[in-house]
């Protein structure tokens, strides 16, 4: 982490609205969190002038912003990446995108696990990782039975959930190689949930 000084994190891609700054040369951070996953449109910007004071940085001072690309809520994961992109666009900084599956898998470095999102629609996004973060099977879609089937069938492999701590993707960005110019990409496992319009009776003529 010697090459860089204070990076940015966002993640709004779960049940949750995160900011944080990390200094890399001391070690500090500072970072807000609100479980919700709803008005992350309304709340995050605010959160973001919030802890970029606290931590007493202008956006010319970063480095780097860290951002949650998905898999994840559709709107969250759409509402965070375009917000970190035009933040780096503004500031002329690189934009680091982060699986989210990859930044939950990142807590348990040492061990395998099956990490799974609630999609909220009686499945999970989910992806098997060995140690120090390695894909074993890629992200995709798992039905209830077949999350509780590999819980019982295979009792040391961990399951995580949960949401992504944005200090922790700080930390995972200050060691990634920065973006050759190439456009950070949302990773949707499922397009949004789109209601179809009611059908209404033709009138009486």
């Amino acid at each position: 982490m010697a090459d860089f000084n204070k990076i940015l994190a966002i993640d709004t891609a779960v049940a949750a609205c995160a900011v944080a700054v990390l200094d890399t040369q001391s070690g500090e951070s500072w970072s807000e969190l609100v479980e919700t996953d709803r008005r992350q449109a309304e709340i995050l910007v605010p959160m973001i002038d919030s802890v970029m004071k606290k931590s007493a940085t202008a956006f010319s001072d970063l480095d780097r912003i860290a951002v949650t690309v998905g898999p994840g809520s559709f709107t969250g994961v759409r509402i965070g990446l375009s917000t970190a992109r035009s933040l780096a666009l503004a500031a002329g900084k690189p934009l680091i995108g982060l699986g989210t599956l990859d930044v939950l898998a990142a807590t348990v470095p040492d061990l395998s696990c099956l990490v799974v999102i609630d999609t909220k629609r009686g499945d999970y996004y989910g992806a098997l990782y060995q140690p120090a973060g390695l894909v074993a099977e890629a992200a995709r879609i798992w039905s209830a039975e077949e999350v509780e089937a590999i819980r019982v069938s295979r009792p040391e492999l961990r399951i995580v959930a949960g949401t992504p701590d944005p200090v922790l993707m700080a930390r995972l960005a200050a060691g990634r190689p920065a973006p050759a110019g190439e456009e950070v990409l949302p990773v949707y496992l499922r397009g949004a949930e789109i209601s179809q319009p009611k059908r209404v009776a033709p009138a009486a003529v």
